[in-house]
């Protein structure tokens, strides 16, 4: 006969359990799949930033190019006079 009786210590925390993290317990396609995701979205997210700057920078232009004549002396002088018909 043998003896397979637990006995129960008092104060015993038991086996060591520790919960496995998401990222392990993750299949490893889904894994490549969320990485190939996120590589994306980052991607795209940095393209749209830098197309952000470039029309910031291009009304900027448009707008330095429409204004600067205001502040430079234009001369004119008179080519001809037109007779206005009656």
């Amino acid at each position: 006969m043998s003896n397979d009786t637990l006995v129960a210590v008092p104060n015993d925390p038991g086996p060591a359990i520790t919960p496995t993290p998401p990222s392990i317990a993750a299949p490893a396609a889904r894994r490549r799949a969320r990485t190939l995701v996120d590589s994306l979205a980052a991607f795209f997210i940095s393209l749209g930033g830098i197309g952000i700057i470039l029309s910031i920078l291009a009304i900027l232009l448009f707008l330095v190019k429409e204004v600067a004549p205001l502040f430079f002396w234009r001369r004119g002088s008179r080519l001809d006079s037109l007779p206005l018909s009656r």
